[in-house]
């Protein structure tokens, strides 16, 4: 069950900015060579790497990446990398860790998500690669499980 404190969170915490912190990009000379016969894996990654809270200011902030790899028999022929630091701010709203995390790792996913996606779309463009937009980002709730 979600905690009452948290629902509290929710209901108080705005949105305050977004500031690209890091963007790349890689390409393999061996992308433009690819096998035919074998197929292309695309795999997501998300993370967080930093979680600063400002209590004076009743902010908080995250460093999160998302990074996107296309591989082939186990070499990475494209990668695409952005790291991102979210700007939050929480009024009148005391939070534990555990639960600025949890809301990191899910809201803030969902948040930055299609900034990374376009920016996915922009780099597959500028480097001339056809590639599949990224679908959307599910995420699905575990059923019977009760939350910390």
């Amino acid at each position: 069950m979600v905690s009452i404190e948290y629902n509290e969170f929710l209901k108080k915490v705005e949105f305050c900015g977004l500031r690209v912190k890091e963007a790349s990009f890689s390409t393999s000379d061996d992308f433009f060579n690819v096998d035919g016969d074998k197929e292309l894996k695309k795999k997501l990654d998300f993370g967080v790497l930093n979680i600063c809270q400002d209590v004076d200011e009743e902010t908080f902030s995250a460093d999160v990446f998302f990074q996107v790899g296309i591989k082939q028999s186990k070499k990475i022929l494209f990668k695409v990398r952005s790291v991102y630091q979210i700007i939050f701010l929480k009024f009148d709203c005391a939070t534990s860790e555990a639960d600025v995390a949890k809301f990191c790792n899910t809201t803030i996913k969902a948040t930055i998500f299609p900034y990374f996606r376009h920016s996915y779309n922009q780099v597959c463009l500028d480097a001339h690669v056809d590639l599949p937009p990224l679908p959307m980002l599910k995420i699905v709730p575990k059923v019977g499980v009760l939350a910390d």
